[in-house]
């Protein structure tokens, strides 16, 4: 009886903490009520703390409610445990024998489970509390994000879906050396490891405020990871771009198949076949991506680009590279697929992350499989 005391013992002491964290939160909450109550004192110019204030209730609202739900689970557990124990000591020994070991494996698995994801939950609400950007060493970066761009870029961050959160774990392995050398660029790249952006455009962005940036900081990790070398990529980097250039030539192949089958049967050979199956392929893919109305212009302007990158811009939707970008360095391919990729899980852009699972499942896994061991290493 002993392991099972110490056993109650150990969650009613874990109920305690979250209960007492729990004091603490609306304590927090209690505080920030009575800010914003005695706010309009303070002067007229008030709004931008005002919104930041509410974003910083929504947060601890949230935290309140996890912390709330994780002593439901510890209530479970602990009601578990002492129904077992109750068995136990009862004239019930034959039941024991037979469900003994497997109900105090489940218990004690239950357990571990919660456990796992009340660290897992104490480690994500850490990092929600602290400022995205503040973990940056280099003070010229640090200091040069507007409050609207850096208020907008934390939303996300603290946005990021639970399906992604190995994306954010990523995004925090390398914040620290981060380095943006221009906050106003004409045009938005990353190179050696800095990041060139223009934080007004990117607020105003059609794709989405903040996605400009999300995605140069998946360059930013490539280059960090070291996952290209010269011209090409290497080790599963390039099984990513393997599987990628492999199922996105299958949906654009399904398209001209089926229009090579078409003006074949209209009696067209040689360039003008070509020139209709080319023409009515791009036609089906823009009407795939965007929308009989273009009611998805902006929501797959990432797979616009990956799936221009695959066909060297035969086929381009609506987002997309200059000609010649692709030919001038071939790992720019998967390179580009990545930050597409993890700019939308950091966003948040649920709808193209699905046609992105629809059009190249193998591919995404493998990229969930990279990214999940780079965190890890």
């Amino acid at each position: 009886m002993a392991a099972f005391d110490i056993k109650i013992n150990e969650i009613r002491a874990e109920f305690s903490i979250m209960s007492a964290l729990e004091a603490e939160l609306k304590k927090q909450s209690d505080t920030l009520a009575e800010i914003k109550r005695s706010l309009p004192s303070f002067g007229k110019n008030t709004s931008a703390l005002l919104r930041r204030l509410e974003l910083e209730a929504k947060s601890i609202d949230e935290e309140a409610r996890n912390v709330y739900k994780m002593k439901e689970s510890l209530e479970d557990v602990l009601r578990a445990y002492m129904i077992k124990e109750a068995l136990i000591t009862g004239d019930v020994s034959s039941l024991i024998a037979v469900f003994g070991d497997k109900v105090y494996d489940w218990i004690t698995d239950k357990s571990k489970e919660f456990k796992d994801l009340l660290e897992r939950w104490k480690k994500n609400s850490e990092k929600t509390r602290d400022n995205v950007l503040n973990r940056i060493r280099d003070d010229e970066t640090r200091n040069g994000f507007s409050d609207e761009y850096k208020d907008k870029l934390q939303q996300l961050y603290d946005d990021v879906p639970k399906e992604y959160l190995d994306a954010r774990d990523l995004y925090d392995k390398h914040i620290e050396n981060l380095k943006v050398a221009e906050f106003d660029a004409e045009k938005s790249y990353q190179i050696n490891g800095e990041i060139h952006v223009n934080q007004e455009e990117d607020l105003d962005n059609p794709r989405g405020a903040g996605t400009t940036y999300y995605h140069e900081y998946g360059h930013y990790i490539v280059n960090n990871e070291g996952w290209v070398k010269g011209h090409s990529a290497t080790g599963q980097f390039k099984e990513f771009e393997d599987s990628l250039r492999r199922e996105v030539g299958n949906y654009i192949s399904a398209y001209e198949n089926q229009y090579r089958e078409e003006g074949i049967a209209r009696g067209y050979s040689g360039a003008r076949l070509e020139s209709y199956i080319e023409n009515n392929t791009r036609s089906a893919i823009t009407l795939d991506l965007n929308g009989p109305n273009n009611e998805n212009l902006h929501v797959n302007d990432g797979l616009s680009d990956i799936i221009g990158g695959v066909s060297n811009n035969k086929y381009v939707a609506s987002y997309g590279h200059a000609n010649g970008y692709w030919d001038a360095n071939p790992s720019r391919v998967p390179n580009e697929a990545f930050a597409e990729i993890f700019s939308a899980q950091m966003t948040g852009d649920t709808i193209e992350l699905a046609r992105m699972k629809e059009i190249f499942p193998d591919t995404y896994k493998i990229y969930c499989d990279m990214i999940s061991s780079a965190t890890k290493g």
